[in-house]
């Protein structure tokens, strides 16, 4: 099957590298490879690497090495850190970005600084410049990829067949939202006939009830400003209290998934196809299309509903943060040859490298059309485990980008258009941060105080404790054990910001 799309790209260029092909098109085995293994996390969408993948052989053609991947499911993170502190070192690696694992693994000398290297990194060099906050004493360690950093694809996401049910619109304001939750749980929206709906459910972290603190004019993602303009805590911000509150209020009257701590991504969206809830927390944009397809599957007249985050009493909205962290790919000492890891790496973050994992190979894979498309060769791509719709290959994503931040959709997705409009109304919800980076004290203590946060929350949340009891008690422990410290850093970059 083939499939003719107009898809203007640049084409690949094999920095000067003749590509030789055996009779059946696959690309001979490069000689004197380097052995160089990847431990990394995944892509849940794409499909397994197979043992003679065309991709990763004209990869390993370009760059001279014997590519061993070693890919976990995405988000497994815990995985990655458990296996370099075994001390089985793999020549590159793919953490978390500003977090406590990477940062350990830096100051105990596993990652090799790539400073040295940069004049033949120029892609490497390139991103490193536009973060720089990322370097530690004035070195790099690695690539990073900041995630959702200016655009996002999280939305509030219900059903129309629900809200046809209920008798009731799109919210778009606090009260409204309440409504719609309350004769989800209390109008039989799937006619059933029993009491057994909720409002809302989602997936932890419980970052995703933060709109109702943007909705009491909490205004940033990362920190709130005091009265006097000074940066604290957004929990000690008057909005916080507020929020919570009307979270109480939710929980109190049965609205929102006593369960939802306990969900990953396949739970909570697999409440939402069966009925058991009307809102969830999705990510959107390429997912649009999967999980209205799913949804239908099993209620036919149902379809996907986003929206913006409701509004709070004084005209105040938000929902989901800009990013921060994300993911950090380094080079560690059990590399023989770091340079030739680092260029390698380079490689697979250039240009030439992104077409050769969402096209494929020219004259394999795709063609090119006298106009200017790109015809996809559909059975040949199969072959090599892309997935399907011009969607990519096994390596494509979860290493060193996802598909939101390089503004990646085939025009044969369907739903394309959605997708696009899934985008728009997530990003226009999105919150700014009043400081741009991650500071060494966040990185350092951030795990502890975010815990607590956590405990605290629900703690309020449920009733054990009383708000304005939670809040104190979160306020206190929270500076105790490391939110001190990392004010301190905060406030100064702050003051450098102005």
């Amino acid at each position: 099957m083939r499939r003719t799309v107009r898809f203007g790209i640049v084409a690949l260029l094999f920095a000067g590298t003749v590509l030789a092909l055996g009779a059946a098109g696959q690309p001979e085995a490069a000689t004197g490879s380097y052995p160089l293994t990847w431990l990394t996390v995944g892509d849940t969408a794409a499909r397994a690497l197979g043992d003679e993948d065309r991709v990763l052989a004209t990869i390993e053609d370009i760059t001279g090495v014997n590519l061993q991947m070693q890919i976990v499911a995405e988000g497994g993170w815990d995985r990655v850190n458990v296996a370099i502190a075994s001390g089985d070192l793999p020549d590159i690696v793919t953490g978390q970005l500003a977090s406590a694992a990477t940062n350990q693994w830096m100051r105990d000398g596993i990652l090799v600084p790539l400073n040295d290297y940069l004049p033949q990194l120029p892609h490497i060099a390139e991103r490193l410049e536009e973060e720089s906050w990322t370097a530690v004493d004035g070195k790099f360690y690695g690539y990073p990829f900041v995630n959702q950093k200016s655009t996002t694809n999280a939305a509030l996401t219900t059903r129309s067949d629900w809200l046809e049910n209920v008798g009731k619109d799109v919210p778009t304001t606090l009260e409204e939202f309440r409504a719609v939750l309350r004769a989800f749980v209390n109008d039989d929206p799937n006619r059933s006939g029993r009491a057994d709906t909720y409002g809302i459910t989602t997936q932890g972290p419980i970052g995703a009830f933060n709109w109702a603190f943007y909705a009491y004019g909490v205004q940033y993602g990362d920190w709130a400003l005091d009265d006097a303009g000074n940066p604290i805590p957004h929990h000690e911000h008057p909005g916080f209290r507020q929020g919570m509150v009307f979270l109480r209020s939710l929980w109190d009257e049965g609205l929102i998934d006593a369960e939802f701590m306990l969900n990953d991504r396949n739970l909570m969206e697999e409440k939402w196809y069966q009925g058991r809830s009307g809102y969830m927390t999705p990510a959107l944009f390429r997912h649009v299309s999967r999980l209205e397809s799913n949804l239908q599957a099993i209620s036919p007249e149902a379809g996907l509903v986003y929206h913006s985050a409701p509004i709070g009493p004084e005209g105040h909205s938000g929902h989901a943060v800009t990013g921060k962290g994300g993911m950090f790919t380094a080079i560690t000492i059990g590399s023989r040859d770091p340079q030739k890891a680092a260029e390698f790496l380079d490689f697979f973050v250039s240009p030439e490298g992104f077409d050769l994992l969402t096209l494929g190979i020219e004259g394999i894979h795709f063609e090119r059309t006298a106009d200017g498309g790109i015809n996809y060769i559909e059975e040949e791509r199969v072959r090599d485990n892309f997935a399907a719709n011009g969607w990519a290959h096994p390596l494509a994503w979860g290493h060193v980008r996802w598909p939101l931040s390089e503004n990646y959709l085939p025009m044969t997705e369907p739903a394309r258009d959605r997708a696009i409009d899934s985008v728009e109304v997530a990003t226009a919800d999105q919150v700014p941060n009043l400081i741009p980076y991650v500071t060494q004290a966040e990185i350092e203590y951030g795990g502890v105080v975010d815990e607590i946060y956590e405990e605290l929350f629900l703690e309020m949340l449920i009733g054990r404790k009383g708000v304005d009891e939670g809040i104190a008690e979160l306020s206190r422990r929270w500076r105790n054990q490391g939110g001190d410290r990392i004010m301190e850093d905060v406030i100064q970059a702050y003051r450098e910001l102005q």
